[in-house]
């Protein structure tokens, strides 16, 4: 296959609404305003070692692979379904990784291969794609997501939150675009640090936790002395009461009219678990403040293995149902369909789906799978229409089990009546 043929069929995937998983990646982004005013989205890709061959070269060992990413438009507040204009970024990579680290990084299930990059958007929502290709195997992965990049010169008052441990020394400006470098830092830029997402947001105990945001439009007048970052922290829905805050740093923008917080956090002093971190920021109007928020997970060093949940090909989560009674219909599918980022792609049920007023099953056999609803289709049935029916014995094993009892598994004998009343304490 020629360079032209793989070009053309990575852009081509990348076109679909396919989930490609032979290539398993991970993928962070963040959204702040740029030196010109519109929206600058940060991203970071990350894939294991393992997931792609290497070859060795000298003292290393390389991987190859193709990278492309796509943000294309999405309709707007009025409900428009049409596509209005992309962004669009391809590169071909061939990272090289000295040898020891590669050895190291096969056995560290939280190792990644980084590749940190960024897209200037208009305000507006989305549909935000990438798609990697291995260029030794010709196998594909994907990962999707809906973005929506807020209108910082209409008065958006702040940055998403930045929290990452990937921290590196700022590029120095050549003499001849010194001055130029030194007014307009990039987006992700402090002092001489300069911060990337990370695309897990999963961290080990003890390294240092970078949190970077912006606030914009401040007040002219509280620019000479800004607040102080007003963070909260919390684990499993409970407030951490001391957070512990290893360094600080306010970076004002004068011209820009907007102040650049960064917090160093100590995680050896975090317990391992769940947290959210959140910042209040002003809005510019009397008494209201806004809120911005990132989770992440702090794990024990030197045990990440567990802590993979978040190494995903798609933002969307499928979920299969096994029964379709009262109480799946009532309150499971209907709970799930409430969720943007669920769907529901397979239900299984012993017993014969019950009649509908329209034909949603094309046949009465006791098993059957569903596909996705269209959007489209109007239906009162909380599950997805346009059925397939298919046998359990090869396909749902589990379900196939049901229909070896003389009865449902979820059929419960009825409560009896209680023969003497309680009373009621006066």
């Amino acid at each position: 296959m020629t360079d032209a043929e793989k070009r053309l069929e990575l852009l081509h995937a990348l076109e679909q609404d396919t989930a490609f998983s032979d290539v398993p990646l991970s993928a962070g982004f963040e959204l702040f305003r740029g030196a010109e005013g519109q929206t600058v989205l940060g991203y970071s890709i990350g894939l294991h070692p393992s997931s792609l061959p290497a070859e060795r070269k000298g003292k290393g060992w390389e991987v190859d692979f193709s990278i492309a990413a796509q943000a294309t438009r999405i309709g707007d507040e009025s409900g428009s379904d049409g596509e209005h204009g992309s962004a669009v970024e391809e590169r071909r990579l061939r990272m090289r990784v000295p040898a020891d680290s590669y050895e190291r990084m096969q056995s560290d299930p939280s190792a990644r291969l980084q590749y940190v990059s960024q897209m200037r958007l208009p305000a507006g929502r989305y549909q935000w794609r990438v798609v990697v290709r291995d260029e030794a195997t010709g196998k594909l992965g994907s990962y999707k997501a809906v973005v929506t990049a807020p209108d910082f010169p209409g008065g958006y008052p702040a940055s998403s939150l930045l929290v990452t441990t990937r921290v590196q020394d700022r590029p120095q400006p050549n003499n001849k675009r010194k001055k130029s470098a030194e007014k307009r830092p990039g987006p992700f830029d402090i002092e001489s640090y300069r911060l990337s997402p990370d695309s897990d947001r999963i961290f080990r105990r003890g390294d240092p936790l970078y949190a970077l945001y912006d606030v914009y439009s401040y007040p002219t007048t509280e620019l000479a002395k800004p607040d102080n970052a007003k963070l909260a922290l919390f684990r499993d829905k409970k407030r951490v009461d001391s957070i512990p805050v290893q360094a600080y740093r306010v970076a004002v923008d004068r011209d820009a009219g907007s102040v650049r917080y960064l917090t160093v956090l100590d995680t050896g002093k975090l317990q391992p678990g769940d947290y959210v971190l959140g910042a209040l920021v002003p809005t510019g109007k009397e008494d209201e403040s806004g809120l911005v928020w990132r989770r992440f997970t702090v794990a024990p060093a030197g045990a990440l293995a567990g802590y993979n949940r978040r190494f995903v090909m798609s933002s969307t989560l499928r979920i299969g149902l096994i029964g379709a009674g009262s109480v799946a219909r009532r309150i499971h599918a209907p709970g799930f369909r409430l969720c943007p980022d669920v769907e529901i792609t397979a239900v299984a049920d012993p017993d014969e789906p019950p009649p509908q007023p329209s034909a949603r099953h094309t046949s009465t056999t006791t098993r059957h799978v569903c596909s996705p609803r269209p959007p489209s289709t109007p239906s009162s049935s909380p599950f997805p229409t346009t059925c397939t029916t298919t046998s359990c014995s090869t396909r749902l094993p589990l379900a196939s089990m049901c229909s070896r009892r003389s009865r449902s598994p979820w059929a419960h004998p009825k409560p009896r009546p209680c023969s003497k009343r309680r009373k009621r304490p006066d």
